[in-house]
């Protein structure tokens, strides 16, 4: 069998990496893995090493960062990669703009998807905007969840850092966690806390338009108040929320795959959370259920799909793991705690 055009995948050693090299392996593509570290060389490094190959005549039909923390710093080389390979993403300004999670929530709700409250917070060492804040919060009612504004951001604590999310449960906890924050020069945002499970809609865009599509339903998380996904099944997707995340990909003038994050309430009622611009960590999930999105996205032309839903799960076994000893260690420090006498 003839081999086929060369694909870069970076963070090949992840979970929706190794879902990617698997799919193209099979459909007989070329495959150059590449991690590197992430530091502030990140995207020069990248740059240098499509420049260097080009030199030796070979050639990348299309690079594939698999995380965050590799997509958004070679969005300062984009036009410089987009004249080397084929770079399937939105263009930076739109992919900024969805990862601003209130600008997302904003478009969201302006074409009829279900957005949670939320409020703007800037931890910048300002004592004044700090109280006022942190006023505000101690008004809502908890648990609230503080959550960072855009996924990857530049702060005090180091180039590209990726800040963690915290549920709060009451004042205490709040003026702990804002007097961690403050000096980090960090953006997040304040939402109540839904109480329910999350839902995931993955599309990928050509031209304006949906080719695949395909929608999950998270069993288990870690943590296990809502996080990454460590077992999940296949979900038949409602026909309306796919309209409206179609003309949310529409109103950001999408290309390539996209992840919609949702939370669902004890209602069932669909809260828009954020959108991720690359590949998912249960991407498996989609592919064993005939939904290869990693092919669809390296070949250029429109292949039809078996619409027939077909259920599946994915577990992350680590994960799961992790998701246990978290459950674990949470029961025995509540168990002490109620052992302890004053």
């Amino acid at each position: 069998m003839e081999t086929k055009e060369k694909i870069l995948v970076l963070d090949s050693k992840t979970n929706s990496g190794r879902a990617v090299i698997k799919s193209l392996k099979k459909a007989n593509y070329d495959i150059t893995e590449l991690n590197l570290d992430k530091d502030e060389k990140y995207s020069e490094l990248i740059l240098k090493f499509l420049i260097e190959k080009k030199d030796q005549n070979i050639h990348f039909h299309i690079i594939i960062p698999c995380t965050d923390e590799s997509l958004i710093p070679l969005l300062d080389k984009e036009t410089e990669i987009r004249a080397l390979t084929k770079f399937p993403f939105p263009n930076k300004e739109n992919i900024l703009k969805s990862q601003n999670k209130l600008e997302l929530l904003t478009l969201g709700g302006q074409i009829g998807l279900l957005t949670p409250k939320s409020v703007d917070i800037i931890f910048n060492n300002d004592q004044n905007l700090f109280k006022q804040r942190l006023s505000e919060l101690s008004k809502l009612n908890f648990p609230i969840i503080l959550k960072p504004k855009r996924s990857v951001q530049n702060c005090s604590f180091g180039n590209n850092f990726k800040p963690e999310r915290f549920i709060i449960n009451n004042k205490e906890r709040l003026e702990e966690v804002f007097n961690k924050l403050n000096s980090s020069n960090t953006e997040y945002i304040a939402q109540p806390y839904i109480t329910g499970h999350g839902i995931g809609y993955f599309s990928l865009f050509r031209d304006g338009k949906s080719v695949l599509d395909f929608a999950h339903r998270r069993i288990l998380e870690k943590p296990p108040e809502g996080g990454v996904s460590v077992l999940c099944s296949s979900l038949q997707a409602d026909s309306e929320i796919l309209k409206k995340v179609h003309a949310l990909l529409v109103l950001l003038e999408w290309e390539g795959v996209a992840m919609l994050e949702f939370r669902a309430d004890e209602n069932g009622n669909l809260y828009l959370m954020e959108i991720n611009p690359r590949f998912w960590g249960s991407l498996q999930l989609a592919i064993n259920c005939g939904y290869d999105f990693p092919l669809y996205l390296v070949n250029e032309k429109i292949i039809p799909v078996d619409s027939q839903f077909k259920s599946g799960f994915y577990i992350w076994p680590r994960g799961l793991l992790d998701y246990f000893l978290i459950k674990l260690k949470r029961l025995v420090s509540k168990y002490f705690a109620s052992r302890i006498t004053i």
